[in-house]
C-alpha cells in the first residue's frame, strides 16, 4: 500500500517536458478515446542506402515487446478492443491508436511495453521486410503511386522529400537489427515524441500518463533527438520532364508541378480560394471543364498542394489515354499560364468563396476529425487552429488580391512534368513539348 502511495505521488509530480507537444479534448459523448503519438522523424529522413529505414522501424515497434510475441501482443489487443496502426510519412509518423474508455487503462500499460519494451526479433524483422517488399511492388502496379513517387523523386532530387514513405526494394533489403535498435535509440525520446488525443477520458490521466512515458524513454534512450531536415534551395528553374515507361498502357498518369506555399506566403488564401475555381475537387474547376467536361480526355482532373513545414509544391494531376496524353499536357500548361496571367473570373470567385466556406465546417465537426487537423497542423508546422479558422480567412479574401497573389506564387516556367505510360509512343511528342528539356526515361520496374 505504502509502494502504491509513493508511485501515485511520482507519477503526478511528472510533467510533460516544454518541447513535447501535448493536446488532448475531453469529450464524453461516447465512451471511446482515440489517440495519436508523433514521432518528430519521417520518411525524408532515411539514409540514401536504407530508403524505408522510418517505415520498418516504427513498424517493428508493434511485433511485440519483451513480455510478448506479436501473436500474444495482438492477443492482448484484440482482448481490450483496441487498435494501433502505424502512418509513416516525409515529415513525421502517426501511431494511431483507439481504445473503449472502459479498458483505456490496461491500453495504456501495453502502450507503454509498446514504446518502452519492444522485442526487435529478428525473424519478426525478417516477416515485415519481405511483407514491405511485396507492399513496394503492389505500389509498382499501382500507376498513380508510380506517378506520384517518381514524381516526387524527379522534383527534389537527392534531397529527403523526394525518399518513398515505405522505401524501396533495395534500401528495405540492407536494414539489419543494429539499424532498427539503432534507430529506436536515437529517435524515441521527450525531443522527439508528441501526443494528441481525444475523447472520453481525463486531460489528467493522459498527461501524466505520456509524461511519465517519455521520462521512462528519457533513461533508456538519452541521446535520442529530433533530426532536423535538409533545406532545398536548388529546385530546377526551368522545365523538365520524366517518362516512366511502362509498354503497352494505354492510357497515361500525368503529374505536372512546381514549388507550392506555405500559410505565412503574402496572399496564401487568395491562392487557395482561386486554386479551388482553378483545380479543386469540383465540376466547375477549369481543369475539369477544359479536360474532363469538354474533351472527355481524363476520367478527373485537379490541381493539388503538397504541406510541410518547408515549402513544398503544387501538381496538376490527369490520367488520359495514350493518344490524348500530350494535347492534354498542352491544355493544361496553357491554362495554368492563362490562370496566372488572368487570375479568375467574378463568377470563379464567388463561387469558389462560397463553396469553400460552406464546406469549411465539415473539417472539424467531430472531435475525430479535429484530431487529425490538430495532428497535421503539427506535421506542416501550420498555425494552431488553420482548419478551425480556414473559413474566416477565406471570408476575407479580396477579388482584386487574387491577380497579383497568382503571379508571386506561381512559376509556369519552372514545371517538372512526370508521365507514367508507354514511353516509345509518348517520346516522340513530348520531346516536342515547348521549353523541355529533353525527357529522361525510366523503367516503371525501376527501384
Amino acid at each position: 500500500m505504502i509502494f502504491k502511495l509513493i508511485l501515485l505521488t511520482f507519477l503526478f509530480s511528472l510533467s510533460v517536458p516544454a518541447f513535447c507537444a501535448f493536446k488532448f479534448e475531453e469529450d464524453h459523448s461516447l465512451p471511446i478515446i482515440y489517440l495519436h503519438i508523433v514521432l518528430e522523424n519521417g520518411a525524408a529522413n532515411d539514409p540514401l542506402t536504407k530508403l524505408g529505414l522510418n517505415h520498418v522501424s516504427t513498424n517493428m515497434l508493434l511485433r511485440g515487446t519483451k513480455k510478448d510475441t506479436k501473436n500474444q501482443f495482438f492477443d492482448k489487443l484484440n482482448d481490450l478492443g483496441g487498435t494501433i496502426d502505424v502512418d509513416a510519412r516525409s515529415e513525421g509518423t502517426i501511431f494511431r491508436a483507439a481504445i473503449l474508455s472502459e479498458n483505456l487503462e490496461p491500453f495504456l500499460n501495453l502502450l507503454t511495453e509498446t514504446f518502452t519494451e519492444p522485442r526487435f526479433d529478428s525473424e519478426e524483422l525478417g516477416k515485415l521486410k519481405k511483407e514491405v517488399e511485396s507492399e513496394i511492388l503492389e505500389q509498382q502496379g499501382n500507376d498513380k503511386s508510380l506517378a506520384v513517387n517518381h514524381f516526387n523523386r524527379f522534383y527534389y532530387g537527392n534531397n529527403g522529400f523526394g525518399n518513398p514513405n515505405t522505401g524501396t526494394r533495395g534500401g528495405v533489403k540492407t536494414i539489419t537489427s543494429n539499424d532498427v535498435k539503432s534507430f529506436y535509440s536515437q529517435h524515441f525520446g521527450s525531443k522527439s515524441l508528441h501526443f494528441f488525443g481525444t475523447g472520453d477520458a481525463k486531460k489528467e490521466q493522459l498527461e501524466q500518463w505520456f509524461a511519465h512515458l517519455v521520462s521512462v524513454l528519457d533513461e533508456k534512450n538519452p541521446h535520442a533527438a529530433v533530426y532536423l531536415l535538409q533545406s532545398f534551395n536548388n529546385l530546377s528553374k526551368a522545365k523538365k520532364a520524366l517518362i516512366v515507361d511502362k509498354p503497352n498502357a494505354t492510357q497515361s498518369q500525368v503529374l505536372v508541378g512546381g514549388k507550392g506555399i506555405r500559410p505565412d506566403f503574402d496572399g496564401f488564401y487568395s491562392v487557395m480560394l482561386a486554386n479551388h475555381s482553378f483545380g479543386g475537387h469540383s465540376f466547375q474547376a477549369r481543369l475539369m471543364q477544359e479536360i474532363r467536361v469538354k474533351r472527355g480526355w481524363t476520367y478527373g482532373a485537379s490541381n493539388i498542394y503538397k504541406f510541410g513545414k518547408q515549402t513544398r509544391h503544387f501538381m496538376m494531376y490527369y490520367f488520359p489515354k495514350t493518344s490524348d496524353t500530350v494535347p492534354a499536357i498542352k491544355l493544361s500548361i496553357s491554362l495554368l499560364e492563362d490562370y496566372i496571367k488572368n487570375g479568375i473570373t467574378r463568377d470563379e470567385y464567388a463561387f469558389a468563396k462560397e463553396s469553400l466556406v460552406n464546406n469549411a465546417p465539415f473539417n472539424y465537426d467531430t472531435p475525430k476529425k479535429r484530431l487529425e487537423n490538430t495532428t497535421a497542423e503539427f506535421l506542416t508546422g501550420f498555425p494552431d487552429g488553420f482548419y478551425r479558422d480556414f473559413a474566416d480567412n477565406i471570408q476575407k479574401v479580396q477579388y482584386e488580391s487574387i491577380q497579383p497573389a497568382l503571379q508571386r506564387a506561381v512559376d509556369s516556367q519552372a514545371l517538372t512534368l512526370t508521365i507514367v505510360g508507354d514511353a516509345k509512343k509518348l517520346l516522340p511528342d513530348v520531346e516536342k513539348l515547348d521549353g523541355f528539356s529533353k525527357p529522361k526515361v525510366v523503367s516503371y520496374l525501376e527501384d
